[in-house]
């Protein structure tokens, strides 16, 4: 007789525990297919349960292997082979697996610009911290496009510091704080960062166009070269300067709107440009004006009867000699004007009289002062008449001789006595000299 008996294998269990490869939290939603050695697909959709474990029972004993079909929410996929073996079980046992997933790294893009016109920046520099304040990478330098991107970052707080500014620009070190978020989706987070530009300076000297001399009092506007007013009623000072800080680069001008007392107003554009202050720079601007000028009158006279005398002729010099005109000549009235004469020291010198009149060559000195209001120089010049003589002839009336001891008075026509007690000398004659020219007449006062 034969007998067939048979007993089935007790089965066994496997547990599979997922966590993040990191922090070792267990992972729930991971799904994974469990094989045979052979490869033979014993099950599907096995996902990982809240405390991120998979069981299955009822396992012959023998070599199986997991495989993750997706991982959880927010982690990369770890789909290597997770080998186990489910031995005989003549105690029970449970055979375990261990898998792990890391999480989806992100990326960050940090975007630099001017604060004021949006210009994107290179060359800025800076380091990367974790909110806890681990160095995470340094020396990042934005780009041709005023970029900085940064990938492998696992989710969590970060943040920039700048340590080099753009050439040009002020540091901007404050805290630029950015968060990696976990990753479902493919996200890029964005930092916006910006730098000021150096402000730069400009002083303007203002001097005399002739002399070089510093002149305090020259009032400007300064504009930008659109035309925009940036700051009016700019004074010199003692030296001669107005210095303007906090000028962000660009061009600029300045207007004169009123000049310093004595001078012309000089109303030209004074142009200047604040280059990108990548060392110290201060920009110059140079602005003369010239002196107004003045006039004289020269007053010709008689220096007895104060009548005006035309017909003067005159040259000009300045105090060190250098002539400024000649052939000057006084006109009807006397007089002669000179206008468009700079602040200073002059004379006259006569070098032709009136008809008539003797030569007065003396320096006629004279001042134009500094015209912070309209004055004339004033000259006074005299001339004295040519003299001439009279000769008197006492003779006999009869014979012709001449005769001395005779005593005459000389008068004007208007009656003035003009000398007395002239007696005729020995060739019977009476001489007199220095007579201007005018009408007169003798009396005889004792005969010969």
């Amino acid at each position: 007789a034969t007998v067939s008996a048979t007993n089935a294998e007790k089965t066994g269990s496997v547990v599979l525990n997922k966590t993040d490869s990191d922090t070792g939290k267990a992972l729930s939603g991971a799904v994974f297919d469990l094989y045979k050695k052979d490869g033979t697909k014993l099950a599907s959709g096995l996902m990982t349960d809240a405390k991120g474990q998979i069981k299955v029972n009822d396992l012959k004993p023998g070599d199986y292997y997991f495989v993750e079909t997706a991982a959880p929410a927010g982690y990369e996929l770890n789909d290597s082979k997770l080998n186990f073996t489910v031995e005989l079980q003549t105690t029970a046992k449970v055979a375990t697996v261990s898998a792990t997933n890391a999480e989806k790294t992100g990326s960050v893009v940090l975007n630099k610009t001017d604060s004021d016109t949006g210009k994107t920046l290179s060359g800025a520099v800076f380091d990367l911290y974790k909110k806890d304040g681990t160095k995470v990478a340094s020396g990042l330098t934005t780009d041709a496009k005023g970029q900085i991107k940064v990938n492998d970052l696992k989710p969590g707080d970060y943040y920039f510091i700048e340590t080099t500014a753009p050439a040009g620009y002020q540091l901007n070190n404050s805290k630029l704080n950015f968060t990696v978020e976990f990753q479902e989706t493919t996200k890029v987070a964005t930092v916006s960062a910006t730098n000021a530009e150096k402000t730069g300076s400009v002083v303007l000297n203002k001097t005399d166009g002739d002399t070089g001399k510093t002149l305090a009092g020259a009032v400007f506007d300064l504009y930008k070269k659109d035309g925009t007013k940036i700051a009016s009623g700019l004074t010199t000072d003692a030296k001669g300067q107005i210095q303007v800080n906090d000028l962000k680069p660009g061009d600029y001008y300045f207007v004169e709107t009123a000049a310093p007392a004595g001078y012309e107003l000089n109303d030209s554009k004074l142009n200047f440009t604040v280059e990108l202050q990548t060392t110290a720079k201060v920009a110059t601007v140079s602005a003369t004006n010239a002196e107004k000028t003045g006039s004289v009158v020269l007053n010709k006279t008689d220096s007895d009867t104060g009548k005006t005398l035309s017909g003067a002729v005159f040259d000009l010099y300045k105090k060190d000699g250098t002539k400024v005109a000649s052939g000057l000549t006084t006109d009807a009235k006397g007089q002669i004007k000179v206008n468009d004469l700079k602040p200073g020291d002059y004379y006259f010198i006569e070098t032709t009289a009136p008809a008539g009149y003797q030569l007065n060559n003396s320096k006629l000195n004279f001042t134009v002062e500094l015209q912070t209001t309209a004055k004339v120089a004033t000259v006074s010049a005299t001339n004295a008449e040519k003299t001439g003589s009279v000769v008197l002839n006492k003779t006999d009336s009869d014979t012709g001789k001449a005769l001395s001891g005779a005593v005459f008075d000389l008068y004007k026509k208007d009656g003035t006595k003009i000398a007395s007690g002239l007696m005729t000398d020995a060739k019977g004659q009476i001489k007199v000299n220095d007579l201007k020219p005018g009408d007169y007449y003798f009396v005889e006062t004792a005969a010969p």
